[in-house]
């Protein structure tokens, strides 16, 4: 496949061997809670770094496509090595390493993608964000149906991370066989090299934190906070509170994501019907009365049944807010703007895992709890903050988003 979408379905079956594991992982490897926030906010830490790194790169002279193989296979190594050292130290410094060569992987395929739909030429079909995103979805499931078998019969968690790097190696070769997204137009490429001149790290950052986008993005922030607290204290909630096994992990994580996929699938109709700000407003309320009955019961019921509503929480932070970036970004830093969303909502992760690490000592479902309140904060954000996008004239279901009134 020539477009991102297969790109997608591997880069997030790699993460979907990872996510809904690793926390347990570390507590079988004898890490504490608030270890596992540190080795979390390592994870956010690094994508302050790393994105901003890459796609700064990808916006200069370089391939997109050589940079999405080569942090592709320094992932599979990293994931491999994790599964073979030993000691809380060890397993930090191999994790550090993972966190560091993952991280870009999702903004510059991202980048990739728009670029791809910005280089379309006059008639051809540009494909929405969110019907390519949605493979990422169906790539996240399919370790949760894959792995279940050799878990159930009582293989060690390091199939998990073997399987990831699998994953990892193909998307790197598939990464070989994108179409080139990197302007071929004599003019447009002068015009590109004369723009590069500046900093598009420092242009993405400033389109960011204008007053247009300020508001939003601080909301999307909060949310992925939310989101990255749910992925580090979700598995063990379901083990140590729930009393789960570990191999029906990821079938809790595969009910989530096949509603998440349906839930992204009608995301245009959902925009068509309700808006942005209101979409985004539901969202926010939504996860908030999720991780509210989390943090309040301890049943198999409410554990399972709430996993329903993540797919809102999804459309909020991996959806969305890439869509309307996007469509502030130039040519010159289209790639940048995705790595600068990415390190800002990442720096806010740090934060959150570090307190949440706190937290999570004195009970698991306390930082469900916190999770609420950051919601609410999202809530009045978009708000009160945030303002209609405006159509440019296209049809809604593309994704093609200008912030504005209406």
């Amino acid at each position: 496949m020539r477009d991102s979408r297969l790109q997608y379905l591997l880069t997030f079956a790699m993460l979907g061997t990872v996510l809904p594991y690793v926390s347990v992982f570390f507590r079988r490897a004898g890490l504490t809670e608030a270890q596992i926030g540190i080795a979390y906010a390592i994870w956010s830490m690094a994508a302050v770094l790393s994105p901003a790194v890459a796609t700064m790169a990808a916006d200069g002279k370089a391939d997109p496509r050589r940079l999405l193989a080569l942090a592709s296979v320094c992932t599979a190594a990293f994931l491999l090595g994790l599964g073979y050292v030993n000691g809380v130290g060890p397993i930090l410094c191999i994790w550090t390493g993972y966190c560091l060569s993952s991280m870009p992987l999702f903004p510059l395929q991202d980048g990739i993608h728009f670029s791809q739909q910005r280089r379309r030429r006059d008639g051809q079909p540009r494909v929405p964000y969110h019907l390519v995103r949605v493979w990422g979805t169906i790539g996240y499931l399919i370790p949760s149906v894959s792995l279940f078998a050799f878990l159930r019969a009582g293989m060690n968690l390091r199939i998990v991370l073997m399987t990831g790097a699998g994953f990892a190696l193909l998307a790197a070769a598939q990464s070989t066989r994108l179409l080139d997204p990197r302007s071929h137009d004599a003019r447009e490429a002068r015009e590109e090299a004369g723009a590069n001149r500046q900093i598009p790290t420092l242009q993405a950052l400033a389109t960011i934190l204008g007053p247009r986008l300020l508001a939003f993005c601080a909301a999307v922030v909060l949310m992925d906070v939310v989101a990255q607290i749910q992925s580090a204290f979700y598995p063990i909630y379901l083990t140590e509170r729930v009393g789960l096994p570990q191999q029906w992990l990821g079938a809790a994580s595969g009910l989530s994501v096949t509603v998440e996929a349906a839930i992204i699938f009608s995301c245009g109709w959902l925009i068509r019907g309700l808006g942005i700000k209101r979409l985004m407003l539901l969202a926010t309320l939504a996860t908030a009365v999720r991780f509210g009955l989390i943090g309040l019961w301890t049943t198999v019921w409410v554990a399972m049944g709430t996993q329903v509503l993540h797919g809102l929480l999804v459309i909020s932070t991996n959806v969305l807010p890439q869509s309307v970036f996007n469509e502030q970004a130039d040519d010159n830093f289209r790639h940048s703007m995705q790595g600068v969303f990415v390190m800002l909502a990442s720096g806010g992760q740090s934060v959150g895992n570090l307190v949440a690490g706190k937290v999570a000592a004195h009970g698991v479902q306390h930082v469900f709890l916190w999770n609420v309140a950051l919601c609410a904060a999202a809530f009045c954000l978009i708000l009160f903050g945030f303002r209609e996008p405006a159509r440019r004239g296209v049809p809604l279901e593309t994704g093609e988003l200008v912030p504005g009134t209406t």
